[in-house]
């Protein structure tokens, strides 16, 4: 922030988390089923611009809770705010951290978001009829692969609201394949929250691997001495 000699208007800030393997019970480590390891899952927060870690959160190796997803961007939020308070904020990151409790903060918080939304039965409804027409479109050989985009509103059962719901829809010789993000964001077409705004997060993505370094040298203290890496397992660095 310090290097930045005014506010920007707007910044958009993308979560992610990357598996940190470890040998032994180390605290805080759990065997994580997806990767088949024991680790750490680290969450890492980039500034989109300059692709920049904004904070880096050495955490247990588990999906995180909504509660936990909530708490920690209030905390990161609000440290922004310090700084600059009339930058508007955008949040982006996959479905594991699209947590009613993280969306519900935002929308009162005057914080933008994208997050990815896991398909389900009702989702895929909402969404029949542009599905139909991509899979007939697609089994007429109009093209390898045809996609298209749809918007509806979604509630799931444990919110207590509905919210925008964009989805892209691609029929391939893979079958049919239906992906959906949430958002609070008022403006643009499905297609652009999805293609531009949203897959975006890949080129942060890429970025991921700077923060690891982050992450070993948490692990490494850890190590020498339990207490310290405990302290730090509860913050966030690299904002200042």
């Amino acid at each position: 922030m310090r290097q930045l000699r005014s506010p920007p208007r707007e910044v958009t800030l993308d979560i992610d988390d990357t598996v940190d393997v470890v040998h032994g019970a180390q605290q805080l480590s759990l065997f994580n089923t997806h990767y088949g390891e024991r680790c750490f899952l680290p969450m890492h927060v980039y500034e989109t611009a300059t692709a920049r870690p904004v904070a880096v959160l050495l955490r247990s190796g588990k999906t995180p809770s909504g509660r936990e997803v909530c708490g920690q961007i209030r905390r990161l939020v609000r440290r922004i705010r310090m700084h600059w308070p009339t930058t508007k904020i955008t949040l982006r990151g996959d479905s594991h951290y699209g947590r009613h409790e993280a969306m519900t903060w935002c929308e009162a918080n005057a914080v933008n978001y994208i997050f990815g939304l896991a398909g389900n039965d009702v989702l895929d409804r909402k969404v029949e009829a542009a599905a139909d027409d991509v899979r007939v479109r697609w089994a007429e050989g109009e093209a390898p692969v045809v996609r298209r985009y749809a918007e509806t509103r979604y509630g799931a059962g444990s919110w207590k609201c509905e919210r925008r719901a964009a989805a892209r829809i691609e029929a391939s010789s893979n079958g049919l394949d239906i992906r959906y993000v949430a958002t609070n964001i008022p403006r643009g077409s499905a297609e652009w929250l999805y293609d531009t705004l949203y897959c975006e997060r890949g080129v942060s993505a890429v970025s991921t691997p700077r923060a690891g370094a982050v992450s070993a040298q948490f692990e490494h203290s850890f190590t020498r001495c339990g207490i310290q890496y405990s302290r730090m397992a509860g913050t966030t660095t690299g904002m200042s």
